[in-house]
């Protein structure tokens, strides 16, 4: 239901424990005090040096704010429509960097106006200065929940796909400009969601994770689809037997996909199974003999360890590259899982963070928790909570840690309902200063890359240190790879699109350092 908004100020407050403590916070989006909303919607949130740049859908209007990262103040608001009483709603999407601008995707549902009636497939292409370059609207039968954009090192281009129930799973090409270079459409045969997105395999073919659901209902297996990205056609699918469960988290190991689960049929008994991304080759289940209360939200590999991370509705997991459990630790339980699946982070120490909601007092008040635990004992380093004494649901969306150590919390306020998002919604931005810990003095002072920005090859100098491996990271914090350093210390990034990224370089002791660079395109 649509409604008018009357804009309120309101009080927050905070209790921190340990050494944290929030820097900042940033409130913006999404009111509108002459017009009704039906919908607000992120697409994505991208650090480029030292700003944030978030993208957000609001009726008719895409949005792009720039915030500086140590002010946070806003640098500059772009606003790429109007909004409308008889407005079309915008929903769904994707948002990232490209080597020349940026690129998004969204959908939109239309009822009057240029454009016949019905759901509409929108490409937008902006150059580094958020200029609107190009854009795109493709007619669609309907929607689902898209996949995030994904960068194909193989043809330089991009990949989506949405599931569509009504009709089929389709998978979308386009290229930086915005441009809709092929779409491929496939059966669904049963399948119920796209569960863990696309994925690439170092063979060039693109793999599709889905979910098909068993008789007797609500278990599923998981479900994987190889395409060639040449021709679009389905090379092969399997179904992956040791996967029966309820819900299902992946992460990516090179051409490892990890797979865990809990079942329904023994009361959520945590199950974990791994599969070649090449052959589709796969081990029969490993068990955790833990039960998850609420299903599984995030399954996450730290590289440095080689230890992974089971985050559930009630517990953080810890499963060792031997695959035994290192330590289960209790956290409190959220009251939306399905809106709190904002990835764990690691400090540069390899600690795991995670970033959720929860209720904490008898108001049903969903208020925010974030916690970091020692990788070894599984012990609190630190924690944050924030409390919105307005009694109306938060709901956290995504964490990330920024180049100068920060953590950056982005949540939502819902302000009609329980649907994030949805209806007059808030979105915040907490920013944590002194969360990560000191790097040794002596790396700090002797190890340097150069040059820097770069257009690919890079050269490592270390005086009094010997660097054993470096580890590339990308703005979010995900793992991309590892380098073994040749004689000479050189190295090339030039796969990499244009971006910041950061390498962190390890001693032979065990020492290391973050050291941020910057792609250019040559």
């Amino acid at each position: 239901m649509k409604k008018y908004l009357i804009f309120c100020l309101f009080c927050c407050s905070f209790s921190v424990s340990a050494q944290l403590n929030p820097a900042r916070i940033n409130h913006f989006c999404c009111f509108d005090s002459i017009a009704p909303h039906s919908f607000s919607y992120p697409l994505g949130i991208i650090q480029s040096g030292d700003s944030m740049i978030i993208a957000y859908v609001e009726d008719d209007s895409v949005k792009i704010k720039v915030i500086d990262m140590f002010s946070g103040n806003d640098i500059a608001n772009f606003n790429y429509g109007s909004d409308t009483i008889s407005s079309p709603a915008y929903v769904n999407g994707s948002f990232r960097k490209t080597d020349s601008g940026y690129l998004g995707s969204c959908f939109s549902y239309r009822s009057n106006g240029s454009l016949p009636d019905g759901w509409w497939l929108i490409i937008y292409s902006f150059d580094n200065n958020f200029n609107l370059q190009n854009k795109n609207q493709v007619n669609v039968v309907d929607i689902g929940i898209p996949t995030n954009l994904v960068y194909s090192p193989f043809d330089s281009t991009y990949y989506f796909a949405d599931f569509n129930q009504l009709d089929s799973l389709t998978l979308y090409n386009i290229d930086r400009n915005a441009n809709l270079l092929r779409s491929f459409k496939y059966g669904l045969n049963n399948r119920q969601d796209i569960a863990g997105g696309l994925f690439f395999a170092s063979d060039g073919a693109l793999i599709s994770v889905e979910r098909l659901e068993q008789n007797p209902a609500p278990e599923y297996v998981v479900s994987l689809r190889k395409i060639d990205l040449v021709t679009g056609l389905e090379l092969s699918n399997v179904n992956i037997d040791s996967s029966l469960g309820i819900t299902h988290v992946f992460y990516q190991n090179n051409d490892t996909l990890a797979i865990a689960f809990n079942g329904h049929d023994n009361g959520g008994l945590v199950k974990f199974t791994k599969v070649s991304l090449i052959n589709f080759s796969y081990n029969s289940y490993s068990t955790a003999n833990i039960y998850q209360v609420g299903g599984l939200w995030n399954f996450e590999f730290e590289s440095n360890s080689g230890n992974s991370y089971i985050e559930g509705g009630s517990q953080l997991i810890q499963i060792k590259p031997d695959n035994s459990v290192g330590f289960v630790k209790s956290v409190i339980y959220p009251s939306y899982m399905l809106y709190n699946k904002s990835p764990i982070l690691f400090d540069i120490n390899g600690n795991p963070i995670i970033f959720r909601s929860y209720i904490n007092n008898t108001i049903s008040n969903q208020d925010l928790l974030m916690q970091r635990f020692n990788n070894v004992t599984g012990e609190t380093i630190d924690s944050m909570f924030y409390n919105d004494i307005r009694n109306t649901p938060d709901f956290a969306i995504t964490q990330f840690i920024d180049y100068s150590g920060g953590l950056n919390l982005i949540f939502a306020n819902d302000y009609d309902n329980a649907f994030i998002l949805q209806e007059e919604t808030q979105l915040n931005v907490i920013h944590i200063s002194t969360l990560s810990d000191s790097q040794p003095e002596l790396m700090s002072q002797t190890v340097t890359i150069f040059p820097n920005p770069t257009t690919g090859n890079l050269n490592l100098k270390c005086e009094s240190v010997i660097i054993d491996e470096l580890k590339i990271f990308d703005f979010t914090g995900k793992y991309l790879r590892t380098i073994k350093l040749n004689s000479s210390n050189s190295f090339s990034v030039s796969d990499l699109i244009s971006g910041i990224y950061v390498i962190r370089a390890i001693s032979k002791n065990g020492d290391q350092m973050n050291i941020k660079i910057i792609k250019v395109a040559p």
